[in-house]
């Protein structure tokens, strides 16, 4: 895409369980993802990524918004950026949470162990 066919705005809508908290044409938008702050800007590429709870920033026509958002999903595609906002439960959380180091632990023994001859092959012929 070139700067001639980039669109001149993000077309957002943040919507939760209950209600549309967002929806209209913004210059960019940034959001907390679970890995650090994004920015969106007209033509971003496609994306799905994990929300982090904190605050999203938006500028419209207006100035800039702050909106506080739970976590959630976003989604971005040629045409708009979507925020599915809602969180987890603090216990819900938790539970993620322990469900994940258990992963991580399981995934660092898998590292350090050695595979023989044989199963190095098995694993890499298709």
């Amino acid at each position: 895409m070139t700067d001639e066919q980039l669109p001149e705005r993000v077309n957002l809508l943040v919507v939760t369980p209950e209600r549309i908290v967002f929806h209209g044409a913004v210059r960019w938008v940034q959001v907390p993802l679970h890995d650090g702050l994004l920015g969106v800007w007209p033509g971003h590429a496609p994306l799905i990524a994990l929300l982090q709870p904190g605050e999203l920033v938006l500028d419209d026509s207006t100035g800039e918004q702050s909106i506080p958002v739970p976590g959630g999903i976003l989604r971005i595609d040629v045409e708009r950026c979507v925020v599915l906002a809602g969180g987890l439960s603090e216990a819900a959380r938790s539970k993620q949470e322990g469900g994940r180091e258990e992963l991580i632990a399981e995934m660092e023994d898998a590292l350090q162990e050695t595979l023989t001859e044989e199963e190095l092959n098995d694993v890499q012929s298709p």
